[in-house]
């Protein structure tokens, strides 16, 4: 999902429950993806993604991140999230990190 797809969702609501206890929430700057009480996902106008566990490496906080991001995917390896696209680049997750979408290929 990009800014302009989230945006569309919410369609000028504050926000939308989108799955269960997980919503798209219009914040200051951006669109955030809400599961619980953490902003595991929040898209700028931009093209930067933040991405963020909040501490909370669960299952349902990596499948949430997956199903939402327009590229890559956060996987575990040697038991440690990591961001991977195309299996070009992998990288330690690190709470707050940012990605950015560069034409059609996106880039950290």
């Amino acid at each position: 999902m990009t800014y302009q797809e989230a945006s569309d969702e919410i369609r000028n609501k504050p926000s939308k429950i989108v799955a269960h206890m997980t919503t798209l929430t219009a914040v200051k700057g951006g669109i955030a993806l809400i599961s619980h009480t953490t902003r595991v996902i929040t898209w700028y106008k931009n093209g930067t993604i933040q991405l963020q566990h909040g501490g909370h490496l669960s299952v349902t906080t990596k499948r949430r991140i997956n199903a939402y991001i327009p590229f890559g995917e956060i996987i575990i390896k040697n038991g440690i999230w990591c961001f991977t696209y195309k299996n070009i680049i992998t990288v330690s997750f690190s709470d707050k990190m940012h990605i950015r979408i560069e034409g059609k290929n996106g880039i950290l």
